[in-house]
């Protein structure tokens, strides 16, 4: 699973990264970050070429683009990623549903000493979420697992399955690159 974080105070993007890159080490999961900014243009930018499937958004960005209007950007783009707020406004909990923004979780910034637990439950959250993605045929991802990495990939990216020359292993070719896999 791949997590963009948008945060202007430096020390908590740092803070945030930590938690996410241990937690991701110690489950040894799929989980990578693969942004991380403090302006809300560098990750309009980045996700005009790239995709997550999580993202980390404080609301007040210290500039005239907020995180609300980077969410609902973010959700015109990619209407199944997950979306979870980390500020210091409790007050703008209601403007997630008056923006359409379907935002999975809504943390505290002021609560210190529980933002681990807050942050590491909301990626796990994200994750398992993710991980149901590829199981649903509606959602058009072919989902595949190699050893704990899940991998959810759309299928429009898809460009051929072969039978690798490996027993019970399967190729799969994607426009971004090629995978092997046991499978039947």
């Amino acid at each position: 699973m791949k997590v963009i974080l948008c945060e202007d105070n430096k020390l908590l993007l740092q803070q945030l990264t930590s938690y996410i890159e241990n937690y991701a080490m110690i489950e040894n999961n799929s989980i990578e970050i693969i942004l991380k900014c403090s302006h809300p243009l560098d990750l309009l930018s980045y996700i005009q070429l790239n995709r997550a499937d999580c993202y980390f958004l404080d609301i007040d960005l210290g500039c005239e683009l907020t995180g609300m209007d980077l969410a609902k950007q973010i959700r015109a783009l990619d209407p199944i990623a997950s979306i979870i707020f980390v500020t210091t406004h409790s007050e703008m909990l209601q403007l997630t549903f008056t923006y359409r923004i379907e935002a999975l979780d809504f943390i505290i910034k002021d609560d210190f000493s529980g933002l681990k637990h807050n942050v590491l439950t909301a990626l796990k959250t994200a994750y398992n979420k993710y991980t149901r993605i590829g199981k649903n045929l509606l959602t058009h991802y072919y989902q595949i697992k190699i050893g704990e990495f899940v991998k959810n990939i759309n299928l429009q990216n898809i460009l051929y399955f072969r039978a690798s020359d490996v027993a019970h292993k399967i190729n799969l070719y994607t426009i971004q690159g090629q995978f092997e896999f046991y499978q039947s």
